[in-house]
């Protein structure tokens, strides 16, 4: 599963909940008064991947979905460079990462930096000039948990507190409303388990309730 399967959530998603008009969401029945996908106004990609307006006796309520596959939800992001980071991290992006690689200085030091033989899929002759970045769940040969408290984890990696203002005030359905990009809530599912508009708010999480797995920073050649 990747990309393609992500799009099929969203869409299956937007498309059942558009298709019954109304939900309910904590013991309260909701009409339905926007739906869609938010847009970045620049390149990338908001924390939103669906946005939920409803309306119940005249109270608007906004759920900003993060959508999750289950099944392939180990990386979180994968090939950062400065601009991700700093839109992960904030602006002290750098000492984030250096102090999280402080932390696996031996491994560093016992990595090669010439590979005169090569070794698969290294070419002989090589040399290390430098390390990506990936960010998951789960450690790797050369990684170390992400050197960020549990609130700062929630905030920047899966609310997208940090994103620039391209990103964070998105567009839906082509208006802009600012912080559509920050998701509120989060949603874990496979692609059979969405059938009906019950399938999708039993599952629907907030994103400040959710006690996430350890994060690791992945250095890789």
């Amino acid at each position: 599963m990747g990309t393609k399967d992500y799009r099929k959530l969203e869409q299956k998603v937007i498309n059942i909940i558009k298709l019954t008009g109304h939900f309910i969401f904590n013991n309260k029945e909701y009409k339905l008064v926007e739906i869609g996908k938010p847009q970045s106004q620049g390149s990338g990609e908001p924390k939103t991947d669906v946005y939920i307006l409803g309306m119940h006796k005249g109270e608007k309520k906004e759920l900003k979905l993060s959508l999750k596959l289950k099944s392939t939800n180990e990386f979180q992001e994968n090939k950062i460079n400065s601009d991700r980071a700093e839109s992960l991290f904030g602006k002290n992006y750098a000492k984030i990462i250096e102090d999280t690689a402080l932390n696996i200085k031996h491994l560093f030091e016992s990595q090669p930096l010439i590979y005169v033989s090569g070794r698969h899929p290294i070419r002989p002759n090589s040399f290390t000039m430098g390390w990506k970045l990936e960010l998951a769940n789960k450690p790797r040969k050369l990684s170390s948990p992400l050197q960020l408290s549990k609130r700062q984890i929630r905030d920047y990696i899966y609310k997208g507190t940090n994103l620039p203002d391209d990103k964070k005030n998105s567009l839906v359905n082509g208006k802009i409303v600012e912080n559509f990009g920050v998701a509120n809530y989060m949603l874990y599912a496979e692609l059979h388990e969405i059938n009906s508009v019950e399938d999708i708010f039993e599952k629907i999480k907030p994103i400040d309730s959710i006690d996430f797995d350890q994060l690791y920073l992945i250095f890789y050649s």
